[in-house]
């Protein structure tokens, strides 16, 4: 592992230091007896499995937030400093491409709207795989540890299922969100780079406006808007092909101090993309 940590390095002190360390934690287990050996193996186990107050084991939570630290070397779209900021975080290259696809799209839409930072493979560690259900506790781990790495809004892309089969979930006090890529049905017109692109937005708004959320119903005559109340991803491709926010929603969110026309470029833009063929370039 330590090679494979130099090899990637490109020189990192950081990454450097880290292979040194593990260079001296085997040469260490080398030296060991095999009594030695197992207490070192036991006392790991229960160090690795001990629970937190909230459930969430400590040593999952310490190794994750190191490896997202160190894997936080992003790729930027956009300008920056922009008002719609977000990290994305990926389990693996495919949604990578989905990320920087959507990314792209946005960052066209309103240069200076919007920007994006992208972790390629930062969330692999802890996802469960396409289609797997994703455990609370790797989720909480996944949210915790992303919450360390910037004060920006994290947005994590993930292949696992979640647990009550939402299509994402938002932690406030983390500023992070967690998206099942497999929630979204591929017999569903929308492509799938609309979707990432819609659930990118919405962790900022959720941020700038605490006060709304779109698992609260605040509509009632059955509008398609993005303010609207919806998370399964018929309510979703609803939303993202109706490309629009209604006047009560446009002075929730400009009460909020969002700049609602940029706000609505990006709109239009998630609407637009929505609308291209399967495969288009974007």
């Amino acid at each position: 592992m330590a090679g494979d940590i130099r090899r990637h390095a490109h020189g990192d002190p950081k990454l450097l230091q880290l292979a040194s360390e593990l260079d001296r934690e085997a040469a260490a287990l080398d030296r060991m007896d095999s009594l030695a050996y197992k207490r070192l193996e036991y006392t790991t186990f229960g160090a690795l499995r001990s629970k937190g107050e909230d459930g969430m084991t400590l040593g999952t939570i310490g190794f994750t937030s190191q490896t997202l630290a160190l894997m936080m070397r992003p790729e930027d779209l956009g300008v920056g400093p922009a008002p719609f900021l977000v990290v994305a975080v990926t389990t693996d290259k495919d949604g990578t491409r989905l990320v920087e696809s959507a990314g792209r799209v946005l960052a066209a839409a309103s240069p200076r709207a919007f920007a994006c930072s992208i972790v390629d493979g930062g969330a692999r560690v802890l996802d469960s795989g396409s289609g797997v259900a994703l455990s609370r506790e790797d989720e909480l781990g996944l949210a915790y540890a992303m919450a360390g790495t910037t004060d920006e809004v994290k947005v994590a892309f993930v292949r696992g299922l979640l647990d009550d089969g939402a299509a994402s979930h938002w932690y406030a006090n983390e500023k992070a969100a967690i998206v099942s890529l497999s929630a979204w049905d591929d017999g569903l017109e929308t492509p799938p780079e609309a979707f990432v692109a819609y659930e990118m937005l919405m962790p900022w708004l959720r941020r700038r406006c605490p006060t709304w959320d779109p698992a609260v119903a605040s509509h009632h005559d059955g509008r398609r808007c993005w303010g609207e109340f919806g998370e399964q991803p018929a309510d979703i491709e609803g939303k993202i092909r109706a490309g629009d926010l209604c006047p009560g929603c446009r002075r929730l969110f400009g009460a909020a101090g969002v700049d609602v026309d940029q706000l609505m470029s990006l709109v239009t833009a998630v609407h637009d993309l929505a609308a291209r063929p399967a495969g288009a370039p974007s």
